[in-house]
């Protein structure tokens, strides 16, 4: 039977290299465990930059949200003002013409040729133009003469209807005066019918029967 070999000491070499190899495992241990803490905490990190974007994002909201509808309100008025007052001067041009129908001024010129008008009115700065609107059919021109309209320069164009009842047409250039399609008023004892035609403002006024 062999007896064990008795317990040889290390040399200084191996032992050194045992406490290298020590150190170098309890240095990599502490690497790994801070690695770990870091990965630990990133989370929390993020979630932190989001909350918090996120209450800035909030800490915006009402005044955008306020600017929005004050943007909105204001855009609203402003239609409705709008509106009103090209409304208030359509029904100023329409009260205009019944005014100068009530009148019933001379014509300057007599003719029934419209295409004449621009030789025997020169200070026009348009074209008169054959009314296409219905409530324009049928009727017979015997005269014309100088008159304005909001202070543009205007034709006023004396006809007859088919009865013989006297009417009065008024012409413009539209681009002097509001936009206006088609539109009729009923103004102290006339009727007027406005519209736009061929780059030509147009009022059409009749009188209106008395009531019996």
């Amino acid at each position: 039977m062999t007896e064990p070999h008795p317990h040889e000491p290390e040399s200084p070499d191996e032992l050194a290299r045992r406490v290298r190899d020590h150190y170098a495992a309890q240095h990599a241990s502490d690497a790994l465990k801070a690695r770990v803490a870091q990965a630990a905490t990133q989370p929390h990190a993020s979630s932190a930059k989001t909350e918090a974007a996120a209450a800035r994002r909030r800490r915006l909201a009402p005044p955008a949200l306020a600017l929005a509808a004050a943007i909105a309100i204001a855009a609203a008025t402003w239609l409705v003002v709008s509106s009103a007052s090209e409304r208030q001067l359509h029904r100023t041009i329409a009260a205009e013409i019944a005014l100068n129908h009530r009148k019933a001024y001379a014509a300057d010129v007599q003719t029934s040729d419209l295409a004449a008008l621009p030789a025997l009115m020169p200070k026009l700065d348009f074209t008169p133009v054959a009314a296409t609107h219905p409530d324009a059919a049928d009727l017979r021109l015997i005269g014309a003469r100088y008159c304005s309209i909001d202070d543009a320069v205007a034709a006023q164009l004396n006809y007859l209807d088919p009865d013989g009842r006297p009417c009065t047409m008024y012409q413009a250039r539209a681009d002097q005066l509001p936009r206006i399609q088609d539109r009729l008023f009923q103004l102290d004892g006339a009727t007027v019918r406005i519209w736009t035609q061929d780059g030509v403002l147009i009022g059409l006024a009749r009188s209106t029967p008395a009531s019996p």
